[in-house]
């Protein structure tokens, strides 16, 4: 192959890196102003699930307030549209749509639609586990960092929030990246 067909091969490349990339920044932009107007009733698909884990593992119960989300019974806690994860729910859709458009093009196409649902599906039941997750060793996070009077609470908590989220966006991508390798082959 000559130089110049692979100059000319490069160029819808390029095209589409920039496109893909501005449109996905678009859409977290958008995920992003979303996500601050909604309320806790609009955000139980995420919410519900994430209570019953952490109500199970913490052995305890969650009751539903509007205003306040699900507040545990001894009221330790609440978990509300503060702690939904619904950016993150769409930062892993990006990621895996993006994946997606790169390896297979449009996503109208039947077979990037099949594709688009199962990774919309496993950002979901991904997102669940992630913030149940962080949730609960966020309380043990807290215990620790009480013991230490000059650290903030309140810091703590939401630096292991974007470290945990990090990772997992991380790995998330490693792996949708080799379901959709072994899907497309």
């Amino acid at each position: 192959m000559s130089i110049i067909e692979r100059s000319e091969r490069a160029k819808p490349t390029n095209w589409f890196g920039n496109t893909t990339l501005l449109v996905l920044l678009t859409y977290l932009g958008v995920a992003g102003a979303i996500n601050r107007g909604l309320s806790n009733d609009q955000l139980q698909f995420l919410l519900y699930p994430i209570q019953l884990l952490v109500g199970h593992f913490q052995n305890s119960q969650f009751q539903y307030f509007p205003a306040f989300g699900y507040v545990q019974t001894t009221g330790a806690i609440s978990i509300n549209a503060s702690c939904s994860g619904f950016l993150f729910f769409n930062v892993l859709n990006a990621i895996g749509l993006f994946l997606i458009w790169k390896m297979t093009g449009p996503l109208w196409r039947f077979s990037s639609a099949v594709k688009t649902s199962v990774v919309i599906l496993m950002a979901y039941i991904s997102t669940i586990l992630v913030n149940a997750s962080r949730i609960l060793l966020s309380l043990d996070l807290l215990k620790v960092s009480q013991t230490l009077s000059w650290f903030p609470d309140r810091f703590a908590h939401e630096a292991f929030g974007i470290f945990s989220f990090l990772i997992f966006s991380i790995l998330y991508y490693i792996t949708i990246n080799q379901i959709l390798k072994q899907w497309t082959n």
